[in-house]
């Protein structure tokens, strides 16, 4: 435990050592809802939707260079998952943060901005258990303005 809050103080505190590309928008905060699929790794089906539970997610952004950004998310939910020594479904409070590495492909003066992320971070179960994990996004941004 002592270990994952230096990791996530450490993360935190370089963002303000990092110098910006981008004297406009240098820094950014992002809100996201998240569909939890926890039980298909612990027993479950991928294809069961209504076991999937919701969370949240705070992220913090900082330009790097115009195409490169700095991002580091901290996550809450609460999951269910199966185990085989229980007949019944456990419901666990989950809580991660990970330090990752977004590319854009972009030009400003395109409406849709693909990006690719990738990173390392750990999530923290309440029952004690800590996990590694290694997340890999390729998404889509829209311009509304």
């Amino acid at each position: 435990m002592k270990q994952f809050i230096i990791i996530c103080l450490f993360s935190v505190l370089s963002l303000s050592s990092i110098e910006a590309q981008n004297p406009i928008y240098p820094y950014g905060l992002s809100f996201k809802s998240l569909f939890m699929d926890y039980q298909s790794q612990n027993g479950g089906g991928i294809t069961e939707f209504s076991e999937y539970h919701y969370g949240f997610e705070i992220g913090f952004h900082k330009n790097l260079t115009q195409n490169l950004n700095l991002v580091v998310p901290f996550k809450a939910g609460v999951v269910k998952s199966h185990n085989t020594e229980i007949t019944n479904c456990l419901h666990k409070k989950v809580y991660g943060a990970d330090a990752q590495i977004q590319y854009m492909f972009y030009k400003p003066e395109t409406r849709v901005t693909p990006y690719v992320l990738s990173g390392a971070g750990g999530v923290l179960e309440d029952d004690g258990e800590f996990n590694v994990q290694i997340p890999f996004v390729a998404g889509l941004y829209f311009k509304v303005r």
